[in-house]
């Protein structure tokens, strides 16, 4: 099981400062506070960023967007905080923070991890079972007696010797084939993959397969991204996993929008503003917890 990051000391930082935001008064939450900030300088660093990025939000100019922000950062803050985080870290048996990871499988696969990934590991004498809890992983399967199985969300796909990436990107996945051929199946549906193909499922209702360069998939592994066939919510969600906080969208028909290019990875906060600037978007940060991407005036 892996460790904890520092980003655990900004939830229970969170958890804390949020509560005495409507309790003021209650003793028994600025006795836990003064608990917390007692434990060490991890927990007060945390919580003096989370004071900072308030202040900051509260006494930004044009009120009717600071007001925006200021809501944002307390609905993002309770969800992001809250349980899945949690969930995920108790399930996972390898799991990354801002950084890609190669792990070994206990099938002895091999499985590269981009950054903000989560997966566990099944893998049994009679299967060889993996769960994609979130972000997107590179798996590449060896040929075997046992069936190589990955599940994400209702999506359970199935490979003999191959190299695919299965991604999460919010209520979707993506599953996009580099070599060999796999069998997709959710809910009594079924789509058969092979090399260059890829499956967009974001409902039952709304399944697409199209085709990309062979070359080009999990293409994150080498910090390059290709947006062709993309919308602007997938790209972010891809550089979110690269960033502290949460990115949020505010506005629908620009979360839906195509995008076509390429991006450099490796300055995700960079290329965030870039992929903004040609929607002309703007990007407000709060850091550690939120970046607000909203349509330009």
């Amino acid at each position: 099981m892996p460790k904890p990051d520092q980003d655990h000391h900004v939830r229970d930082a969170a958890r804390i400062f949020l509560r005495l935001r409507e309790e003021p008064d209650n003793t028994s939450l600025q006795a836990e506070r003064d608990a917390y900030l007692a434990e060490g300088e991890a927990q007060r660093a945390a919580y003096d960023k989370l004071n900072r990025a308030w202040t900051a939000a509260r006494s930004k100019p044009r009120p009717r967007r600071g007001s925006l922000v200021v809501w944002l950062l307390v609905c993002l803050t309770t969800l992001y905080f809250a349980a899945n985080p949690v969930r995920i870290f108790l399930l996972a048996d390898h799991q990354t923070g801002r950084q890609q990871q190669q792990v070994a499988l206990a099938s002895g696969d091999i499985a590269d991890l981009d950054a903000g990934s989560a997966i566990a590991d099944a893998t049994d004498g009679t299967s060889r079972q993996v769960t994609l809890l979130e972000g997107a992983a590179f798996f590449d399967v060896r040929p075997g007696s046992m069936d190589f199985r990955v599940t994400a969300g209702p999506l359970n796909v199935q490979v003999l010797g191959t190299a695919i990436e299965v991604a999460r990107l919010g209520d979707g996945v993506i599953v996009a084939v580099a070599e060999g051929e796999v069998l997709v199946t959710s809910n009594g549906q079924s789509w058969t993959l092979g090399p260059g193909q890829r499956l967009k499922w974001a409902g039952a209702r709304s399944a697409v397969l199209d085709t990309v360069n062979a070359a080009d998939v999990a293409v994150w592994r080498r910090d390059q991204l290709v947006t062709d066939g993309m919308t602007f919510a997938e790209v972010a969600a891809i550089i979110d996993r690269r960033l502290p906080g949460t990115i949020l969208i505010t506005d629908s028909a620009l979360a839906e929008s195509s995008v076509a290019g390429g991006l450099d990875l490796t300055r995700p906060e960079q290329a965030l503003r870039l992929l903004a600037t040609v929607r002309g978007a703007d990007v407000t940060s709060i850091p550690p917890l939120l970046t607000v991407v909203t349509p330009g005036d």
